[in-house]
């Protein structure tokens, strides 16, 4: 099931916050969690999901924001190498956002939302919450290795 450009568009502009206000754990790993957002206005729910593998790179990291249980809207992904379909390759942290045809398969440079490769996975995550419109963002415990 997918959307179109347009309902990404607009879901993209609500604003929206947490429906539990908990504080948001991002450590030590392993640790894998899934939060709801809800729109304000329209009451859509959203799931944030945040892993986090116990491997030899504890640097890597994954944040979804979905709809609708199956529909990625965007996806972070921490040095992780990608091909999108076009052969355009990325060797460490890009980001994936929605577009129709292709859904979450086109990675982009994390630097086109703002997200630089020296910030931290707290400054990561408020900027994608920021990038979702997201208000009333719970307080961040900073990871641990």
């Amino acid at each position: 099931m997918s959307i179109t450009q347009q309902e990404y568009n607009n879901l993209l502009r609500l604003q929206k916050e947490f429906q539990e206000h908990d504080t948001i754990i991002l450590g030590p790993h392993p640790i894998k969690w899934s939060k709801t957002i809800k729109a304000l206005e329209t009451h859509d729910l959203f799931i944030l999901d945040f892993t986090r593998n116990s491997t030899i790179k504890i640097s890597k990291y994954q944040i979804n924001k979905r709809y609708r249980s199956t529909i990625v809207l965007f996806r972070y992904c921490s040095d992780k190498p990608h091909t999108n379909p076009d052969g355009k390759k990325f060797v460490g942290s890009h980001i994936h956002i929605y577009q129709e045809g292709y859904d979450d398969k086109i990675a982009c440079d994390p630097k086109d939302i703002g997200i630089e490769t020296q910030n931290s996975m707290e400054e990561v995550l408020i900027k994608i919450l920021n990038y979702f419109n997201v208000i009333n963002i719970p307080n961040i415990q900073k990871a641990m290795n």
